[in-house]
């Protein structure tokens, strides 16, 4: 009786940090013709009280998808992989340009202004997220609708599964 007691709180743990997640402003910028990769910014918050982490992204606009981050050495930045990426509690974690991000490589076709890409976050506690990242310009460096107002920006992006 006792294991079963303790895989029922771990199921409902498991259930309960899924709502804690929640994924806002995902975006892109526009590649042309010849750039065969792309990267997605976006905002993850974790209201829940058990950190999380981002193991992997998938998505069918590109060949393959990972998560990165950028390093400093000496008065150079640089590109690096990442295993994952902490989604601390009670906290938002931002993935933006310079910072953490998701990279897609070979992309199977431009990503084009105002048009949006579909992306399937996994985290280690609250399990998989759709996203819809929209695409801004190329020169872009904030979402398209960071400024827009409330649960209308929220809503536009992302649902838990």
């Amino acid at each position: 009786m006792r294991p079963l007691l303790v895989l029922s709180f771990f199921l409902v743990a498991q259930l309960a940090s899924a709502a804690d997640v929640v994924v806002t402003h995902g975006w892109s910028r526009a590649t042309s013709p010849s750039m065969p990769n792309g990267a997605v910014f976006l905002t993850i918050a974790n209201s829940g009280s058990v950190d999380d982490k981002l193991l992997s992204v998938t998505s069918v606009a590109a060949e393959r998808v990972e998560l990165h981050t950028v390093i400093v050495e000496g008065d150079k930045k640089r590109m690096i992989p990442v295993d994952a990426i902490p989604v601390i509690a009670k906290s938002a974690t931002i993935l933006k340009p310079g910072s953490f991000h998701i990279m897609l490589f070979g992309l199977k076709q431009p990503l084009t202004e105002g048009q949006s890409i579909a992306l399937t976050l996994t985290f280690e506690h609250a399990g998989t997220v759709s996203v819809t990242s929209m695409i801004a310009g190329a020169a872009a460096m904030t979402s398209p609708d960071a400024s827009a107002s409330g649960a209308a920006a929220e809503a536009s992006c992302c649902t838990a599964k």
